[in-house]
This record gives C-alpha cells, structure tokens and sequence, in this order.
C-alpha cells in the first residue's frame, strides 16, 4: 500500500507486518500482537494514530483475557446482540452515558462490571430488569424501542431456565471433569435441592446456599466419586462458590426476598416452585 512515511518524509508503497511486543498494563508487563508498517526504503517500522490505539486496545484485550474479563470485542458483541448503541446500554445499566464507549476502545471494566456484563449477555432477562430500574433516562418512543430490541432476544418465559441450563453447561465446558466431580451439569436437581433445604425450614441466604452445595457435591463426592450437581467451584472470601450462582438463582422457578441492612443488600430465598 502506499503511505507517507515520516521516516523517509516520502509517499511510497509499504508493507504492513504482526509481531509480538510487550508494554505495561495496570503495572503488569504484557505481551501482545502488534501491527506496524514497515518502511522498505530506511529498513524502519511506524505506525499512525489509528495503527497505535488499535495496538494498545490489543495489549489491553491480551490482559483482560489473563485476568478472565471480558475483551473489548466480547463487550460490543454483547451490544450488537441487544442492536443497543453505546450511550443507550450504559443508561439502562444505570452506568455514565460513555462508560461502556470507553470500555470498547480504551479503558478496562472492573470485576463488578464485567460481572453485570456477563449476566445480561446470560440472561436477556437481567436486561430488561436493569431497563425497568432506569426507564426514566429514556423518553417513551425510546422506552418503545428498547423493550422491543430485548423480546427480540430474550425467550418466551417457559423457556429462561433451559436458557439458563445450556448457559450454565457453556460456561463449565473448559472445565475438567474432575474439577466439576466427574458429574454433567443437572440443572433439575439443583432446583430439587434447594427445594428440599427449604423444606427443612433451612434459611438459605444467597452466601449460605453457595456453602451448602459445595458441602452436599463434596460429601456425595466422597461416597460415589461423583458430585451430586456438576456444578465447579471457586474460592471466594467468605468460602466456596459456585460457577454460575447468580444462573442458577435466576431461574423462574426461584423466588427470592431482598433484605436491606445498613450497609449491603442480603438475598434470601423464600420458595423454590417445582
């Protein structure tokens, strides 16, 4: 192709080469694939503005992907799956109207974020939960518009919780069957557990209900070297928790109590409908 080469200070023709390069991100040293053009007249590489923010949101992505967030890509695709702009998915999210701007081209999410992020792109439901919340920054025929553009997506209602299965069962496939107790993912007998806690009049907060599954899949696990569930887990502060909780929580068939303390927001499940 041809470029003005501010090396040679000429327009002549140049080639475009990918090579690996590291910089600094978030004080950690990244290594990432970049793009340059390369000078044949002075044997010299340089790139212009556009070349240069495309390379550093690749070094940015490189990082996400090592610490397990979503890449600027996977976020416009989630956008692109709703057919929402920038400002409008932000606004519903009850986020500033550039926020998600930024998170395409520049800036990093934290986990919180991202975690919000994943859920609507589980679940269309969540969504349109987050839309009712902050309705009030969109005019009606924006109103109109919105909610249509998350019908398109989301399921008919009596099917959320196969939608929440085969996302659950996605989300576990790079896991080793090991790590998920040799068990598929049962999505019905998670449900029926939580049933029977309540049955025996267990309380079963959201942080407690995380603690009883590992304790249930751990000891079945023991007597079968299978766990009961197929669920994985991780390490959280306050214990075990597992891979895909707020799924599973959302299911229709879950029913679920906020309770306000002074400080933080408790969540209590009152009924779980066979």
């Amino acid at each position: 192709m041809e470029k003005y080469c501010p090396i040679c200070e000429k327009v002549h023709e140049v080639s475009m080469i990918e090579r690996n390069n590291e910089c600094i991100v978030k004080g950690e040293v990244i290594t990432y694939s970049e793009m340059l053009y390369h000078c044949d007249n002075c044997d010299l590489y340089f790139s212009d503005g556009e070349i240069t923010d495309n390379n550093l949101l690749k070094a940015r992505d490189e990082y996400r992907r090592q610490h397990n967030l979503l890449t600027s890509y996977e976020i416009k695709g989630i956008r692109d799956k709703y057919r929402l702009s920038q400002s409008d998915l932000a606004l519903i999210l009850g986020w500033g109207e550039i926020t998600i701007t930024r998170y395409e081209t520049k800036e990093i999410q934290n986990e919180n974020y991202d975690l919000i992020l994943r859920e609507i792109n589980d679940n269309p439901y969540k969504l349109y939960d987050y839309y009712l919340l902050n309705k009030s920054s969109f005019d009606n025929k924006k109103q109109e518009k919105i909610i249509q553009k998350i019908i398109n997506v989301a399921p008919a209602q009596d099917y959320v919780d196969e939608l929440l299965e085969t996302t659950l069962i996605k989300n576990h496939i790079s896991i080793s069957s090991e790590t998920r107790g040799n068990q598929v993912i049962r999505f019905n007998k998670i449900i029926a557990i939580i049933q029977h806690m309540l049955l025996h009049k267990i309380k079963l907060y959201k942080t407690k209900l995380a603690k009883l599954l590992w304790y249930i899949d751990s000891l079945f696990y023991i007597k079968t070297k299978k766990s009961m569930t197929g669920l994985a887990y991780f390490h959280m502060p306050y214990g075990a928790c597992p891979l895909g909780l707020n799924l599973i929580l959302d299911s229709k068939n879950i029913v679920i109590e906020e309770k306000e303390l002074d400080d933080s927001t408790q969540y209590l499940i009152t009924e779980a409908i066979s």
